[in-house]
């Protein structure tokens, strides 16, 4: 990156070389201009973009892990016992599936009711 902006002449807006002239001086319009603008646009240039092979990439994994995540969730929600039918049901009807916590976490209340109450 330093030799990248030491070729385009920014390397001294960022350590410190160029000096800030004085608001009131007329360089310093052209001085702001150039130390934010150009160097601005031309980081990016740079690294701004996003490839859409990265991207692709990017998506695909985010719906596999998804994909993961709601079978693993299936897998638990369908290996409980009868005594959970209720509550199983309810999640299952959700928009949604919550996330493996929160279907352990709903199972776990229906279990300490369950104990409260006295219900086997």
């Amino acid at each position: 990156m330093m030799i990248a902006l030491e070729a385009m002449d920014k390397l001294g807006f960022i350590n410190g070389e160029i000096e800030v002239p004085d608001v009131n001086d007329p360089r310093y319009k052209q001085w702001r201009k150039s130390s934010a603008s150009e160097l601005w646009k031309k980081i990016n240039e740079q690294f701004g973009g996003c490839s859409r092979p990265r991207l692709y990439e990017l998506r695909r994994s985010i719906y596999s892990r998804q994909y993961v995540n709601e079978e693993k969730i299936m897998q638990f929600l369908m290996g409980l016992r009868e005594k959970y039918d209720a509550t199983r049901n309810q999640v299952l009807l959700m928009d949604h599936l919550p996330s493996m916590t929160r279907a352990y976490s709903m199972m776990v209340q229906v279990e300490q009711q369950r104990v409260l109450y006295g219900v086997d």
